[in-house]
């Protein structure tokens, strides 16, 4: 049987007179079946279709070229004409002008004097036109410096090399990369456009800095340095091996075996158990905070599972008063001075002049930080503080721009989740049953609902 047609275009009389009347005839005339396997380019044999809807995929997808002994619709080994080859297919010479003219809109126009790469050059070593690139710099190049995964060819035609030839960047993140011809290392990757904007200059309130994330921040880096925590804890070896290195706090410096002494700021295992306790202890009203006392261990003395929110209940109410009698009275005034800084910035009342001082106050508590703590601790989210008050001035109260509202109706949203291949409908039908029951318990008497429970923590006048 003659096999030329399956290298031929889908759209060609040949393809369509031998695919119709010659394969399929074949195929389930020697196969009684209702159901073959399909011999597209997309199924690839591994699907069985019925007649009809292979009729409609070798029309569409064109079929399976190496396929050329059809074992699996009737065809014997032997049948299979030895001096068939896909070599055989015609080549077309000629391309239609609108196929040319996309063809000509997708591939750019080349840099002119981009060096040409020969197919198969006879000497690679000796061949100096050819560009070449070393298998292990190039993996790293691409791993690195493409963070989305993409083709590397969008980046090396057209308008793109006309932006980039000029700009000077290195590469990869490993130390001693710089570009040629520079003496100074530029360890970075991506530029930011954000000054090259055209209302850039004219923006007050440039960056609106979540207030949740920051205080989250800090607040994990201070407990986690005062219960000593390991692993979380920015008072360690390295952070003792930065002091020696800068030369300061020698009392600090870590010994030849890596041990060394406890710093003012790290409390005893005394201190450990009676701060934990006061927060183990601790009672809040109803809907005021989640269950902080659980988040307490005090076998292992930590505190795991904390929620932002805790960390803002912490840091602006609990935390200045489960220090107090338990660190030294220099450390104890520099962490009130900061849980007094959180507190009031995020107080519902703004006095643009006490803002003024405020920002006076909270340059003096990092300075205050700086001589307590190691330099591990002042992260940018710690330094981040400083302009906190400034973007009150400038966006009003937080309560009006941090994540909490966000991120709580978003936590309330995943727990509707069912069916996590299809979220979205598991959201839809949740909230809309909720909304059901919602709305029955208002009519419904004798019955404890969200509507008449009583809170606790508060004070009900009973009639």
């Amino acid at each position: 049987m003659d096999k030329s047609w399956i290298t031929k275009s889908r759209l060609t009389i040949d393809y369509i007179i031998h695919d119709n009347k010659g394969f399929l005839d074949f195929a389930f005339g020697k196969i009684k079946a209702d159901m073959l396997k399909c011999p597209c380019q997309r199924c690839s044999l591994a699907k069985y279709k019925s007649r009809v809807e292979i009729e409609g995929d070798l029309m569409c997808h064109g079929f399976l070229c190496t396929y050329t002994n059809w074992y699996l619709h009737g065809e014997d080994l032997e049948d299979t004409p030895q001096a068939f080859s896909l070599d055989h297919q015609p080549k077309v010479d000629h391309i239609d002008s609108s196929t040319f003219n996309l063809l000509a809109d997708i591939f750019l126009s080349m840099k002119s004097d981009s060096p040409t790469i020969d197919s198969d050059p006879p000497n690679l070593d000796s061949d100096t036109p050819n560009i070449k690139m070393e298998p292990d710099e190039s993996a790293d190049m691409h791993e690195d410096s493409l963070k989305e995964k993409k083709a590397l060819g969008i980046y090396l035609v057209g308008m793109c090399i006309q932006q980039i030839e000029n700009v000077d960047v290195t590469l990869g993140k490993k130390r001693g990369r710089q570009a040629a011809g520079k003496s100074e290392v530029h360890q970075w990757r991506k530029k930011s456009i954000f000054f090259e904007l055209p209302y850039w200059k004219d923006l007050l309130l440039r960056h609106n800095l979540d207030v949740m994330h920051i205080e989250k921040n800090v607040f994990d880096n201070l407990v986690f340095t005062l219960l000593d925590d390991k692993g979380k804890s920015k008072d360690n070896l390295n952070a003792r091996k930065d002091l020696q290195a800068l030369g300061i706090c020698s009392e600090l410096w870590p010994a030849a075996n890596g041990r060394f002494l406890l710093a003012c700021f790290t409390m005893t295992n005394c201190e450990n158990d009676s701060f934990l306790n006061i927060l183990k202890n601790v009672k809040l009203p109803d809907g005021y905070s989640s269950n902080i006392s659980a988040c307490v261990d005090l076998n292992q003395r930590k505190m795991v599972g904390l929620k932002s929110h805790d960390c803002h209940i912490l840091m602006g109410q609990l935390l200045s008063i489960a220090i107090r009698n338990v660190l030294p009275q220099e450390v104890a005034f520099v962490v009130m001075e900061l849980c007094h800084f959180f507190r009031e910035i995020c107080s519902r009342v703004i006095d643009i002049s006490y803002m003024e001082k405020l920002q006076e106050h909270i340059a003096l508590t990092l300075c205050h930080l700086e001589m307590v703590f190691p330099p591990s601790f002042l992260t940018v989210m710690v330094h981040l503080t400083i302009h906190l008050t400034e973007e009150v001035k400038l966006g009003g109260p937080v309560q009006y721009r941090w994540m909490y509202p966000v991120e709580k109706i978003l936590g309330h949203l995943k727990t509707y989740v069912r069916n996590r291949a299809r979220p979205e409908g598991s959201i839809c039908e949740q909230f809309i049953a909720e909304e059901c029951l919602t709305f029955s318990s208002m009519y419904l008497e004798g019955i404890e609902t969200r509507f008449n429970r009583v809170m606790i923590g508060f004070c009900v006048d009973v009639i």
